[in-house]
This record gives structure tokens, C-alpha cells and sequence, in this order.
């Protein structure tokens, strides 16, 4: 899709983005479920300084060892959160999908 629409992009080893995200305005997780704290720091960081992440699944719900984080420590970014119960996911607050949509798709046709 990317790649579709002419854009360029850069993949970024473990290492790098756990040393932080270089100048990026979109942060694609691909398949990112097992991440370290260092990376996830990182990612916390880039969208404390404005940068917009997007993922194809809930990511870094489990440390670089693959061991089950309590609570995966990007949920609330995508605003999602257990249920009481523990065994379902819910949305932690109203993520306007229409809004998502369009913050997604400016972003990506500011990037030149």
C-alpha cells in the first residue's frame, strides 16, 4: 500500500528504534507484538512529540523474550483496555473511526 501511493519509507532495526524514532512523521508496527520497553519508550516518546502510529494489530504485547506483559503498555495509545474480567478487550475511550480515517489519510498525503 505504501509502496502504491509512491511514498517513501525506511525500516528501522530493533536497535534503532529503541535508540528512538528518526525524523518520521508515521510510524508503521508491522506485526509488532513482542517489543522491548526500550522500543516502547521510543514509540511513546514519537507520539508525545507529535508522530502519528499506525498498526496492523495490538502491538508489544509481549517483551523482546516473548514473556506476556501484565498490560501491554501501548494499549491506552490505541485506546484499548482489558475488560474487568480480564479475558476481553474494550475500547478505553470513543475513537471516532471517520476521525482516525482522515488524520491518517492527511498525514500520509502531507508526506512527501
Amino acid at each position: 500500500l505504501i509502496e502504491d501511493t509512491g511514498r517513501q519509507y525506511s525500516y528501522l532495526a530493533y536497535a534503532e528504534l529503541a535508540a528512538g524514532v528518526p525524523d518520521a512523521r508515521v510510524l508503521l508496527l508491522a506485526q509488532s507484538r513482542a517489543m522491548s520497553t526500550a522500543e516502547v519508550a521510543s514509540v511513546k516518546q514519537f507520539v508525545e512529540s507529535g508522530g502519528t502510529v499506525i498498526a496492523d494489530l495490538l502491538p508489544a504485547v509481549c517483551d523482546e523474550h516473548g514473556r506476556r506483559y501484565p498490560d501491554p503498555p501501548l494499549a491506552a495509545l490505541f485506546g484499548v483496555a482489558r475488560s474487568r474480567d480480564g479475558r476481553t478487550w474494550t475500547r478505553s475511550h470513543r475513537l471516532g473511526l471517520r476521525n482516525s480515517i482522515n488524520r491518517i489519510l492527511a498525514v500520509t498525503s502531507s508526506i512527501r
